[in-house]
């Protein structure tokens, strides 16, 4: 008996139509003509492989779950094993430390408050630490000017900014560190010098530092965004030119989507760059006046606000860069 069963046809179309028995040069693997089959599949299929197709899909999903996993745990790890990926992340800490309790704690929930207080504290304590090791770095940016344009951009003003950045730091790490030393362990000093060392004015010192610095970085900043973009309209000038020459060519292609999507990439890091630094500005006038700690310029949660606000671009400005 030739005569099939209506399972048995069902298999049979089931299979005809599976991209798996579909020879891998024909045109069904076209992305519309693979999700009608799906579609059909599932329609045509009996219960018993709809249910294999359900568990399937289940599975591949799991899959792609733990790749997604893997992918941001072996980028993450990647980050966290520089000084400036540990600090980006301590700083997203330290200053939500500081601001959850701002919003979200009721004002008469003053031992949970403290107990933030003193989590932040330590938090910027290691912060503290981490820049104990800048010192060198500022210094061998000084002698080789690699804060500078390191050649990639042909303003010279760049270069000097960059000098100007380099000896900020330079002056910055010194002060303080007197001032996290006196803080600290104060008797390490002795009498004599304990006396003359304020650790209050040396933090305010190190702040009128850090503003020089950010200056100095939100106008390099400036000076090479209207470089890139010159650079950047140009040379879509040249490549539609030499396009234009060649599109009689079949196998031309037209790169300027791609060269946009890289000179778009440049030009939005220094932007994210220089709203980091409008946001260090205030802090830095702030923490910088003689009687910061005594007579502050800025109402309370001002200062750190923009601090934590900084702290999540810089994140962000890292992912993207990392992207």
């Amino acid at each position: 008996d030739n005569s099939k069963s209506s399972d048995e046809i069902s298999n049979e179309r089931f299979l005809a139509i599976d991209p798996e028995h579909v020879d891998g040069n024909n045109d069904d693997n076209d992305d519309k003509k693979q999700k009608a089959s799906d579609a059909l599949i599932t329609k045509t299929a009996t219960p018993q492989q709809q249910q294999q197709q359900r568990h399937q899909q289940l599975k591949n999903n799991k899959f792609l779950t733990l790749e997604l996993i893997d992918s941001f745990l072996n980028s993450f790890t990647k980050y966290i094993s520089t000084a400036s990926g540990q600090d980006a992340c301590l700083n997203v800490l330290q200053w939500s430390l500081y601001v959850i309790p701002q919003l979200f704690l009721h004002k008469h929930n003053k031992e949970r408050k403290e107990d933030f207080a003193k989590f932040y504290a330590q938090v910027g304590d290691a912060r503290y630490c981490l820049r104990l090791l800048g010192l060198p770095g500022s210094i061998q940016a000084v002698r080789s000017n690699s804060w500078g344009s390191c050649g990639a951009f042909r303003d010279k003003r760049i270069d000097t900014l960059g000098t100007i950045m380099a000896w900020s730091m330079v002056c910055f790490h010194p002060a303080e560190h007197l001032a996290f030393l006196k803080w600290k362990s104060p008797s390490i000093f002795t009498p004599r010098l304990s006396r003359r060392i304020n650790a209050e004015t040396c933090s305010a010192y190190s702040a009128r530092a850090w503003f020089i610095y950010v200056v100095a970085e939100t106008l390099q900043g400036l000076l090479k965004l209207k470089e890139l973009r010159a650079a950047q309209k140009q040379e879509q000038t040249d490549v539609t030119k030499q396009y234009d020459k060649d599109k009689h060519n079949d196998h031309a292609e037209n790169p300027t989507d791609s060269m946009i999507s890289t000179w778009d990439m440049s030009i939005e890091q220094e932007k994210l760059q220089i709203l980091r630094n409008l946001c260090f500005a205030l802090p830095c006038i702030h923490w910088g006046l003689p009687k910061w700690d005594t007579d502050p310029w800025l109402r309370e949660g001002v200062a750190e606000g923009l601090m934590w606000v900084e702290s999540i671009v810089r994140i962000y400005k890292n992912i993207r860069a990392m992207s």
